[in-house]
């Protein structure tokens, strides 16, 4: 902050819980880092965001922490700090779809070194994720009494209780898929018996996957190489 600005808005926000608030932005343009380790920064400038929430009387901050963002790129002129902000706060949405994915969906379980298999076991998330926003609206949330006291899941069963409509969270949407599934017809679902298959033939050579080196890293080996670099 001992720096002069180049540029600063204010303005008033509504936070997801309903509480009022007001937002600070600082942005000051091409700013530099000090080159470390051999790497040169002088060539790498870019744009800092400072975001500050403040209660709307603004007598303390609503987060003790500050937020820095930076902007970088050839077309990073054109985006002020109002713009940096959104694209930000759109990215979070992605980041709690990867983290959903691998915690629920399996998404970092399946490792294989085949690259369409992979991406076959990605079809299968995406299919997943479908099937919740398909059935969101008709999925009643169904958990363990341990977990019926969360503030989360005692607002959606209260909302259940009196015929309102709420929106479900992802996890909630999947703990509640099981009972729907239950309402479907078996019959399609079912095993498919089929007679057990021939086998690979005899004399059936597979070709031997390639094989890479183990590469290990060394500080000092990387500090001399930029060096000679």
């Amino acid at each position: 902050m001992e720096h002069s600005f180049d540029d600063f808005r204010e303005e008033n926000l509504v936070l997801g819980n309903g509480k009022r608030v007001i937002r600070k932005l600082w942005m000051w343009k091409n700013m530099l880092i000090r080159s470390k380790n051999g790497h040169s920064m002088k060539d790498k400038p870019f744009d800092l965001v400072k975001i500050e929430i403040w209660n709307e009387d603004q007598s303390s901050k609503v987060f003790e922490r500050d937020m820095f963002l930076a902007v970088t790129g050839k077309s990073k002129d054109q985006i002020n700090s109002k713009e940096a902000v959104a694209h930000y706060r759109a990215r979070f949405n992605v980041e709690g779809c990867y983290r959903f994915s691998k915690q629920n969906l399996f998404l970092g379980k399946f490792q294989t070194p085949d690259k369409v298999h992979f991406l076959s076991h990605l079809l299968v998330i995406l299919a997943s994720w479908w099937l919740m926003y398909a059935g969101r609206n008709q999925v009643e949330l169904s958990v363990p009494v341990w977990q019926k006291y969360t503030t989360k899941n005692k607002r959606v069963l209260f909302a259940q209780e009196t015929n309102k409509k709420t929106e479900l969270t992802p996890s909630q949407v999947r703990k509640g898929m099981a009972n729907l599934f239950d309402t479907f017809d078996k019959i399609p679902y079912l095993p498919t018996k089929y007679k057990k298959g021939k086998g690979r033939e005899k004399g059936t050579i597979l070709p031997k996957r390639k094989k890479h080196k183990t590469v290990k890293k060394n500080k000092e080996k990387t500090q001399k190489q930029l060096k000679r670099e």
